[in-house]
């Protein structure tokens, strides 16, 4: 099946209002610079960050305005396909967080030497609406019983053709078995957090998610989930890219991702460090 595009709308600066998710404003205090504490007054940061982020970005703004004063730091969230094509036509971007070292790639065939490093290892969970009863596990065998057995009338992933975790979530279906079970059924997110949303609101019975997004509060308060294997997959390792290197700012963020304050924020929110995998 080819994905195509859900009624329902998105957008980089929004998930969903102060009743649903998330409200996370364009804005947050950040900053002196990381490290040496050198002061970057005034200055401003624009993040493209992969939309399994999301709902850990504030705790890693809140971090890294620890060491760093001054900024005004704004993040655009998306699917990491359209933020790389985004940086390629010239957008804004200082510091782009991908989901996957293949977007990175894309950025570099026009930035020769650009500074690039993984930061994290995503994962995947199936992501479950209240009430629906599916039995938790990570080679996805209760959910091929609850398809064959028609509890399963709408499955949300991430659209392949441009989110990461599309991809991973494609395959893990298929690697499972159980992607020819749910043709027909499938709801395509423009990104990893839409699909999300789409079990949140009701709009899906069930999909496969960042664990990030569904171990949060706010998610995991409203569905059930279960990590799912990374054996079904290939791994998305999360690269970053320093598209401003001329810029302090740029630079102390891109620093702080690698640091132990922001590795132990990814650990804690269902990340493998960047190091490990």
């Amino acid at each position: 099946m080819r994905p195509r595009r859900n009624a329902i709308s998105t957008d980089t600066g929004r998930w969903l209002t102060r009743r649903g998710v998330l409200g996370l404003g364009a804005g947050a205090a950040a900053a002196s610079a990381f490290g040496g504490r050198q002061a970057l007054a005034s200055t401003h940061l624009t993040i493209a960050a992969a939309a399994n982020l999301r709902m850990i970005m504030p705790e890693l703004l809140a971090s890294f305005a620890d060491t760093n004063a001054g900024m005004a730091p704004r993040v655009s969230f998306g699917a990491s396909g359209n933020l790389a094509r985004q940086i390629v036509q010239g957008a804004p971007f200082d510091v782009f967080l991908s989901a996957d070292r293949a977007r990175v790639d894309i950025v570099a065939k026009q930035q020769p030497g650009l500074k690039r490093a993984t930061f994290a290892e995503g994962r995947l969970a199936l992501l479950v609406r209240q009430g629906l009863r599916i039995t938790a596990s990570d080679d996805l065998s209760g959910l091929s019983r609850a398809i064959a057995d028609g509890r399963i009338k709408r499955f949300a992933i991430a659209n392949p053709q441009h989110a990461p975790f599309g991809m991973a979530a494609q395959a893990a279906l298929e690697t499972s078995g159980v992607w020819d079970g749910l043709k027909g059924r499938l709801a395509f997110g423009e990104n990893v957090a839409q699909a999300a949303q789409f079990v949140v609101s009701g709009n899906a019975d069930a999909a496969l998610v960042a664990l990030s997004l569904a171990m949060s509060p706010d998610v995991a308060s409203r569905t059930t989930y279960a990590a799912v294997s990374p054996k079904l997959h290939a791994p998305l390792k999360q690269e970053m890219a320093l598209i401003r290197p001329d810029k302090p700012a740029a630079d102390a963020f891109f620093a702080f991702m690698l640091s132990a304050p922001a590795q132990a924020i990814l650990a804690k929110s269902g990340y493998a460090g960047a190091n490990e995998g």
